[in-house]
């Protein structure tokens, strides 16, 4: 069996396409500014005394179960790890639009 393959060589490629990229249509989000706040933790024995004390402040107490405080504590650093990959991604994505833009 014998194959063979032609083709014709005066035969040209058609001509690239070229085409710029329009600028990106996003600014760059303004810096995260986080408020902040204490965490306190009392006993049942403290929370007594903090009540006593707190006649005619005011104040709030938000309870929590000591699971509740972990799932918090877990859910707080999940969303740290995700917007950090998410801020990595940003810079990925930035830079192979220029990337793109520059080699098109």
């Amino acid at each position: 069996m014998i194959l063979t393959f032609g083709g014709c060589a005066a035969q040209s490629l058609p001509p690239p396409v070229q085409y710029s990229l329009p600028e990106p249509l996003y600014n760059d989000p303004e810096k995260l500014q986080l408020k902040t706040y204490t965490f306190k933790v009392y006993t049942n024995k403290e929370l007594n005394d903090v009540l006593k004390n707190s006649k005619g402040k005011n104040i709030v107490i938000y309870g929590m179960t000591s699971t509740g405080y972990k799932a918090l504590t877990y859910d707080l650093i999940e969303l740290k790890r995700y917007i950090s990959e998410q801020k990595s991604l940003i810079v990925v994505l930035k830079k192979t639009i220029h990337e793109r833009s520059i080699n098109q």
